[in-house]
């Protein structure tokens, strides 16, 4: 298991602050939440075997009978639960041999029901923690999630997937780090002051249209600093506001020298909106190379035609090089996958399978799933107006430069595998990436759902259903990828002392995208430091604690079930 990955997205020390996020971090176009719909809402140190003693369904009897009327809502949502588990989990036989306590919370019924087997290793990962006092253990977290939809997300048309609103500032993320304001040493015991590297910033976004950009540095919200004991709920209310809500804040950049410049104070106000994950996309020439560069931050189908369009302007320039920045993408849409692989390949997966899928037993065995277990690269989109326009985007490379972190993941990693499955060359720069091999269907039920429409909300059951395989057959990268490059953003040379600010992407002065068109060019692209000017980095301090990403925006692997 990559540490990144534990440290992030398993760190048990924010359970219980991500227990008041789960209900409003509804992600975009039927989300695929790695996190935060599910490690993140189980405030409580259960243990996670199922309660024997606890009253709950006999063995034979089946969820759902009864007079729906009395019963409570959980109770409800607990039955479509375990229905469609029983179904469609991947490891559903264990799952549906179980006794259940049905008048649980529907979120904990849901974890309990799942953390309690044995055959679900891919979807209940294990990871290693430290306490408070030097002692490794043993936790567990689950890709499975359920969650409440809140009103203003839209659903699925049919012909492909609308875009959904989210509520956000429209930040990708943000790094939080010790500031300069510190003394030096710092005495025990105090308060430091904490600010904010932001990883990146939607397009047309409250962040946006404020003028903040990957770089730039948040040292003041409404006139306050930022302190060690606030960070945390600031860096969330930031990231994953629950209302509509505005604030005032303060930031500026570090010019080459490491001044402060560009400081500006801006109030910024949220309200439900896109998350384009086009971050951003360019052709440049580079020493003779004409190179393409796409950041990416989710695979969200209901931007697949704006996708396309920078995929059919790749083709018209004839770019000859591809840099495909994934690096904080955690997924999303299958379609939208193939959509970016098929336009990549081109010739080159023409009929060949793009992704095959190993569903549970017994759906394996039904003739109508056996159908539905390959796709071929170009013929499984959101919309059937993309593949009649794919053909102007196909690219025909060969090789392709990705570059990866910790948080590329699922959707981005089906994309590495399945082109390494017909046998395009994919280089990967950063570090290893997450490992998630598995995928869910996402099933809604609820008010105005066909499923449990006397419910009066509406939920979303993101059971994993599926494991993805590529041409060859392969599908065990539960490890994640290794990059044939390695590189840390924050600290691409090397240094022992400080951190490198981030900067902009596409910039031929950010670090991995500089890496990646060394290795296109074979030339020198970015500065190293001399031994004058090594250690001349950032005068910000140390990063204090890599936090949960409630990165807003489609992520997972996700897949529609048959109708």
């Amino acid at each position: 298991m990559n540490a990144y990955f534990c440290h992030c997205f398993f760190n048990p020390n924010y359970i219980a602050k991500m227990k008041r996020l789960s209900n409003y971090f509804y992600l975009l176009s039927l989300i695929g939440c790695l996190t935060l719909g599910t490690a993140c809402s189980d405030d409580k140190k259960e243990d996670d075997s199922v309660n024997k003693e606890n009253p709950g369904q006999e063995e034979n009897e089946q969820p759902g009978t009864g007079d729906s009327d009395t019963k409570s809502e959980d109770k409800q949502v607990n039955e479509l639960s375990f229905s469609i588990l029983s179904d469609y989990y991947l490891w559903n036989d264990e799952y549906k041999a179980q006794k259940l306590d049905y008048d649980l919370d529907y979120v904990s019924f849901f974890e309990k029901g799942l953390k309690s087997l044995k055959t679900n290793t891919l979807d209940n990962r294990s990871y290693t923690v430290t306490d408070e006092n030097g002692k490794e253990k043993i936790e567990y977290h689950l890709f499975s999630y359920i969650q409440e939809v809140p009103d203003y997300a839209t659903t699925r048309t049919s012909d492909g997937v609308d875009k959904e609103k989210v509520m956000s500032f429209g930040l990708v993320g943000l790094r939080p780090c010790l500031s300069d304001k510190n003394p030096n040493p710092i005495p025990d015991g105090f308060d430091c002051y904490v600010c904010f590297i932001i990883k990146g910033v939607h397009p047309e976004t409250a962040a946006s249209n404020a003028g903040l950009d990957r770089g730039y540095i948040i040292d003041q919200i409404d006139g306050k600093d930022i302190r060690l004991s606030n960070y945390e709920d600031t860096y969330y209310n930031l990231l994953a506001p629950s209302s509509a809500s505005s604030h005032s804040i303060h930031f500026f950049k570090l010019n080459e020298d490491n001044y402060k410049s560009d400081i500006s104070t801006k109030t910024i106000s949220c309200t439900p909106c896109y998350l384009n994950p086009i971050i951003k996309s360019q052709v440049e020439d580079v020493d003779g190379h004409k190179v393409g560069y796409l950041c990416y931050n989710s695979f969200d189908a209901g931007f697949d035609e704006e996708l396309l369009v920078e995929l059919k302007r790749f083709k018209s320039e004839g770019i000859s090089d591809l840099v495909l920045d994934l690096r904080y993408n955690l997924g999303g849409h299958v379609v939208s996958s193939c959509l970016l692989s098929s336009a990549i390949a081109g010739e080159y997966g023409k009929g060949k399978p793009f992704v095959k899928y190993r569903f549970n037993d017994t759906r394996m065995n039904d003739p109508k799933t056996q159908k539905s277990t390959n796709k071929l690269f170009g013929e499984y989109l959101s919309k059937e107006t993309l593949k009649n326009s794919l053909s102007q985007a196909m690219l025909n490379l060969n090789k392709l430069y990705i570059i990866v972190s910790g948080s590329t993941a699922s959707s981005s990693e089906l994309v590495i595998n399945s082109l390494r499955g017909i046998d395009i060359d994919v280089y990967l720069i950063g570090q290893t990436t997450l490992g998630k091999n598995v995928g869910m269907e996402v099933f809604r039920v609820g008010k105005g759902e066909k499923q449990g429409s006397d419910l009066q909300k509406t939920y979303e059951i993101a059971p994993i259903t599926f494991q993805s395989y590529n041409a060859k057959g392969f599908g065990d990268y539960e490890n994640g990828f290794q990059p044939d490059l390695a590189v840390d953003e924050l600290n691409p040379f090397h240094e022992k002392k400080g951190i490198r600010v981030y900067r902009p992407f596409g910039s031929q002065r950010e670090y991995l995208y500089a890496f990646a068109l060394e290795q296109i060019t074979g030339k020198t692209i970015l500065e190293r430091p001399t031994a004058q000017t090594r250690g001349l980095v950032s005068p910000l301090g140390e990063v204090i604690e890599t936090l949960p990403a409630p990165q807003l925006g489609t992520r997972g692997m996700i897949i529609y079930p048959e109708e």
